[in-house]
């Protein structure tokens, strides 16, 4: 059991004075179960197991090992986000294909050979050139 993740140990209340009784993220053994928690619960659970501690990736410690450094983009920018760019040319590709009759399962079809057709020196160009604007941003800053 994981202590202090129910209301009642952490001493909370119902805004009457009462203790909350619909916490039902454990079950009578006291064993968590996630898969009935609502968002607000795991937020909650989350905040409690983490606090005070600090966080580390596991990406960050390989890449620098490796002597690479990751730098991170801001949100918003999307000319910073490779990926972006290739989903802007396989949309393109998918309006040529638009027949107007598509359903989930032609459009699913589509994706696929769309994806498998786009050469990976698109990939490529793209990626060397959102790393050329990343460089360029890290540098303005």
């Amino acid at each position: 059991m994981v202590e202090g993740t129910n209301s009642k140990e952490r001493g909370e209340t119902n805004g009457n004075g009462g203790e909350h009784n619909n916490d039902n993220a454990e079950n009578n053994e006291g064993d968590l179960q996630l898969e009935t928690m609502t968002w607000p619960q795991l937020y909650e659970l989350i905040k409690q197991r983490t606090e005070g501690k600090e966080v580390k990736y596991n990406t960050y410690e390989i890449a620098r090992e490796r002597g690479h450094t990751i730098l991170k983009t801001p949100p918003y920018h999307c000319e910073l986000q490779p990926i972006e760019k290739i989903w802007g040319v396989a949309k393109q590709q998918m309006a040529a294909l638009n027949t107007g009759n598509e359903t989930v399962f032609t459009v699913h079809q589509k994706l696929n050979k769309v994806f498998s057709e786009i050469p990976s020196s698109t990939f490529v160009a793209q990626w060397q050139g959102t790393v050329k604007k990343c460089r360029e941003y890290h540098m303005q800053q």
